[in-house]
């Protein structure tokens, strides 16, 4: 459960960031972000932006509801994991040829990588007993409550600095940030089995450590009885 709970709060700042910053990012990639002239231009590539996000959020979802019924949770959790971390690189090609497809094209894969969470989700109730599956939910949404916490306070103290470095679009360096916290969480999702699994192998272990010791028995009582006919002899 404490990996899940850290896999979510590494992918939630990481994704938070990203919507956040993403329009304020585009502003500044058309030399848009100041003056009352561009407000028709700011308004319809904030427009553009949202739509994108969150029509692909609504994909993403639809394509993992397909998945899973090939995949477990847990191989999604994995290989979705590499794949966000693509996702929220994409968005830095804006800032070396802004366009319109190019826009188009890096929100819509910030969008796409909120396909982590649907696996991710799914992946609770398979970590846990069966009698504990709501606590580890409100646990994990525990988690995400914080990590929109943190990041909201990043935000607050980091933007401001990031304006005043000598950088030409400084925003740009937030995505390969959050890609770096989002491939942090791979070898969480990596090492990470059901509870089924790692209780049979516990099961199995515990079963051969008791056959070991039957059989050290045995042979020691084997040993004993042949020093005693020795003896008799």
């Amino acid at each position: 459960l404490l990996r899940v709970c850290l896999i979510a709060m590494l992918v939630c700042m990481a994704e938070m960031v990203l919507s956040d910053i993403k329009a304020q990012y585009a502003f500044s990639c058309f030399d848009i972000l100041e003056g009352k002239e561009f407000g028709k231009k700011r308004r319809g590539i904030a427009f553009m932006v949202t739509v994108c996000i969150w029509c692909n959020v609504g994909v993403s979802c639809l394509v993992m509801g397909f998945l899973s019924r090939c995949f477990s949770p847990f191989v999604l959790l994995k290989w979705t994991t590499l794949f966000i971390v693509l996702c929220q690189l994409m968005p830095v090609i804006l800032a070396i040829h802004a366009s319109i497809p190019v826009l188009i094209v890096s929100s819509s894969f910030i969008g796409l990588a909120y396909a982590v969470l649907p696996p991710l989700q799914a992946a609770v109730p398979e970590v846990v007993p069966a009698n504990r599956v709501s606590e580890a939910i409100g646990a994990m949404g525990s988690c995400k409550c914080m990590a929109y916490l943190i990041t909201t306070v990043i935000l607050t103290v980091g933007l401001p600095a990031l304006e005043q470095a000598q950088m030409d679009k400084p925003l740009w360096t937030l995505f390969p940030l959050c890609a770096a916290m989002a491939l942090m969480a791979f070898p969480l999702a990596w090492n990470l089995k059901p509870l089924s699994q790692t209780a049979a192998g516990s099961e199995l272990a515990a079963s051969k450590s008791d056959s070991d010791d039957i059989s050290g028995t045995s042979s020691s009582s084997i040993i004993s009885s042949s020093e005693a006919e020795g003896v008799r002899a």
